[in-house]
């Protein structure tokens, strides 16, 4: 590293910008670590004497002052927070720099921004603000009107972090319900032209394409992705091969460098890359400067000027100087996962070729060297993979066999065929029909490698301990690359990491978790044996509440499969996430009902759901019990009794009692207060660590009887915030607040967890 002391620089800042919006004690760590490796190459090398400790001082100081950028945006960012007041009347003044059509709505970018309110006035680089219509051009300074809409963390764990995703691209807020009171001149000419441009095209695609495949294409070439088809959008993602469809280095690469060799040929190197650098930079102001273009753009700029210079290219030291000036730009990029996929990737691709160079002498054939590049990049990207999603797809190297080699093609065909659609939509289709057959023939691929058994694995988020292996081991086997006799002992060490990260699951501990649907149910028990188990799961006021909300959670913990989804009764807000979740695959063994269920059409659907996923359905008679290995934890049903004739659901919900080492819960569905009566008649309870408040804490539930018996210490309810119901009921809250139950609800505090007796989430309703 003494030959790349700009690229050993580069990355003590970045580790020291990491430090302070990951883990300080970690990083510092790490640098520490760092440092010592440069100091052991230093003293190996030919630097000596004052000049030694000169770098390594000056290492130091790049480490540090990185964490203080970082620190710096960090505190802009609560500054912001404190300012942004949710629905908040405010007025801003700022200049367009960028649009987006999402749907029906338009994003518009504003920067250099002056925002006033009630508290006062702000300044902000950025701000987004969302439209119904887009009648301004790039460049114009707007006066516009709205509601500041603040951006959400997750209701519950594994789901979508709205406020760090913003904070990557530097928004710290947004304004909806807006208007445009005036607009002031100033406008960007080319900028605004490459827009309409872009919308030309994206409608070529769609009128010469069947507009699925018209979509895909805008989203490869032009980066318009918010219009792609969504089960396409999941096929490529299960597949692990989405990046594709993404702006990448792999487009700029292809369209540049080949650009740039077609015209070496005619004309000298300066003029090549003149032409081929502006093409690139016109490309990327089209297609909207995402991360990983501005990425790819800079890398090839910094190519072009050594092959213009007659430099060699560090790609090395090109990458970490790419990081840096965006992080500079803004610290807080290193919570966006395009930014570390792409960076990522990149890296891979550099393993590739130190791992060319240790062990193989020849040059490698067009199909070897694909193979071991895109499993290199597989390697470094996994964690990340895992952190971000959860899951990773085991066939994705094998799937880009047939991927990348037609990336070319794909490529050359479609933006051909997409400037002849503009002119004439016949030779546009002819044009484009070739691009149709391929990406039929990605879809089938995709199809058959999702297919196959192990096809997505998940990981669940690793701790980060095992990311440290993962990368640990990949370092040692480098540092023992060059000795031939440490080689055997490194690859070992690499293959125990990876099969540690992977197949060894951490020891699970008794967990319950109260998840944040909104207006519904939904709670996962995790067991010491490994048993899952859930217990309704719907949502009237969350959109595919399964997808965005059940999954996620049940990923981000590792589970793979439900032993037992528990289904109090039918209505939508408590089985509509499972249904969700059980057609995008996910195993569940059991669904289990009440053998007292009321047995009416809804009854009748999901025995048909059930035979169509091959999901068995189990029947719990009254007092029928289901139990853990060793009796370590029991769950009995209650109620309905088994000759239940009732008619209404909620009042034949099945009331489940769950009782482990130390620690019991009462389940009671929708039941109410009639059929709680009768059930506080008919047991006698011991004191209840947890009641579920029935019906989302309906005032027609909870009666005085069912608390009298069960004298619970916590009560949790479930319930959308402003759900047009009004749960809970304030008589409800009342005879709570009676028994003095400390009380939790999912409108305020998300996902309420239970481990070992104690209460993890942000406050209680008490509080």
């Amino acid at each position: 590293m003494t030959k790349r002391k700009l690229a050993s620089l580069l990355v003590s800042f970045l580790l020291g910008i990491c430090g302070v919006l990951f883990d300080f004690s970690l990083f510092l760590l790490i640098f520490l670590g760092y440092l010592m490796w440069q100091f052991s190459v230093l003293v190996s090398g030919k630097i000596k004497g004052k000049r030694r400790w000169v770098y390594l001082a000056v290492l130091l100081a790049a480490f540090f002052a990185g964490g203080a950028k970082a620190g710096c945006r960090e505190e802009e960012s609560r500054g912001a927070q404190s300012f942004f007041i949710s629905g908040e009347e405010v007025s801003l003044f700022g200049r367009l720099s960028k649009k987006e059509e999402k749907g029906e709505q338009f994003y518009y970018y504003l920067k250099d921004n002056i925002l006033k309110s009630k508290k006062g006035t702000y300044s902000c680089p950025k701000i987004l603000v969302i439209l119904s219509a887009d009648e301004y051009s790039m460049g114009e300074i707007l006066r516009i009107t709205g509601k500041i809409k603040t951006f959400h963390q997750p209701e519950n764990e594994g789901g979508f972090h709205e406020l760090a995703y913003y904070q990557s691209l530097h928004i710290d807020g947004a304004v909806e319900k807006a208007r445009v009171e005036k607009s002031f001149g100033g406008s960007f000419p080319f900028q605004e032209k490459l827009y309409q441009i872009r919308k030309k095209f994206r409608e070529s695609y769609v009128k010469c394409m069947k507009d699925s495949h018209g979509r895909l294409m805008a989203a490869m070439t032009l980066g318009e992705k918010s219009g792609m088809d969504q089960e396409l959008k999941a096929l490529f993602q299960k597949a692990g091969v989405s990046h594709f469809y993404s702006i990448s280095g792999i487009h700029l690469s292809i369209l540049g460098m080949g650009l740039y060799r077609a015209l070496k040929k005619k004309c000298n190197g300066y003029a090549a890359a003149a032409f081929g650098g502006t093409f690139v930079l016109c490309y990327s102001c089209l297609t909207g400067f995402g991360i990983s273009q501005t990425r790819a753009a800079g890398m090839f700029f910094l190519l072009l000027y050594g092959k213009c210079r007659g430099k060699s290219y560090d790609m090395l030291t090109s990458l970490s100087l790419m990081a840096s000036l965006m992080a500079w730009e803004n610290p807080m990029i290193f919570y966006h996962t395009g930014f570390l996929l792409s960076f990522g990737a990149v890296a891979g691709v550099l393993v590739a070729g130190e791992l060319k160079k240790a062990c193989f002498r020849k040059e490698l054939s067009g199909l070897r060297d694909t193979v071991l590049v895109s499993v290199c990049i597989q390697l470094t990207t996994i964690p990340i993979l895992c952190n971000a999603f959860y899951e990773v797809s085991l066939y994705s190297v094998f799937v880009n066999l047939v991927i990348l080699p037609c990336m070319g093609i794909l490529l050359g065909l479609g933006m051909a065929g997409m400037l002849a659609g503009c002119f004439s939509v016949a030779v546009g289709k002819i044009l484009l029909y070739p691009c149709t057959l391929i990406l039929l023939v990605f879809e089938a691929v995709c199809r058959i490698s999702t297919a196959l058994p192990l096809a997505v694995f998940i990981t669940g988020k690793p701790p980060v301990f095992k990311v440290l292996l993962w990368y640990g081991s990949i370092l040692v086997f480098f540092i023992c690359r060059k000795k031939k006799k440490f080689l055997i002992p490194g690859t070992a060490v690499c293959i125990l990491a990876f099969t540690i990260f992977f197949l060894c699951p951490l020891p699970r501990e008794r967990e319950w978790d109260v998840l944040d649907v909104g207006q519904g149910d939904g709670i996962c028990f995790m067991e010491e044996d490994g048993t899952v188990m859930f217990l309704d799961g719907g949502s009237t006021t969350v959109s595919k509440v399964g997808t965005y909300r059940i999954l996620p959670f049940l990923k981000y913990h590792g589970i793979r499969q439900v032993d037992y989804w528990f289904l109090s009764h039918l209505d939508k807000d408590h089985t509509s996430g499972m249904m969700e979740v059980a057609k995008s695959g996910f195993p569940i063994k059991y669904l289990v009902l009440a053998e007292g269920i009321v047995r009416d059409e809804a009854w009748e659907e999901l025995n048909k759901f059930a035979a169509k996923q091959d999901i068995p359905i189990l029947y719990m008679k009254q007092r029928g019990t289901l139990a853990g290995a060793d009796r370590r934890w029991e769950i009995t049903c209650l109620f309905p009794e088994d000759t239940n004739e009732e008619t209404d659901r909620n009042d034949a919900s099945m009331v489940l009692f769950y009782k482990s080492s130390g620690f019991s819960g009462l389940f009671t569905g929708d039941l109410s207060l009639e059929q709680e009566e009768k059930l506080a008649e008919k047991y006698k309870f011991p004191e209840i660590d947890v009641l579920k408040i029935s019906h989302h804490g309906s005032k027609y539930g909870t009666c005085e009887k069912l608390l009298a018996g069960v004298s619970p210490k916590t009560a949790v309810i479930s319930c959308g915030k402003n759900n047009r119901y009004g749960h809970p009921g304030e008589e409800t809250l009342m005879r709570l607040h009676q028994w003095k139950a400390e009380v939790y609800d999912t409108r305020f505090t998300g996902q309420i967890k239970f481990r070992e007796g104690r209460i993890t989430t942000a406050f209680s309703v008490n509080d």
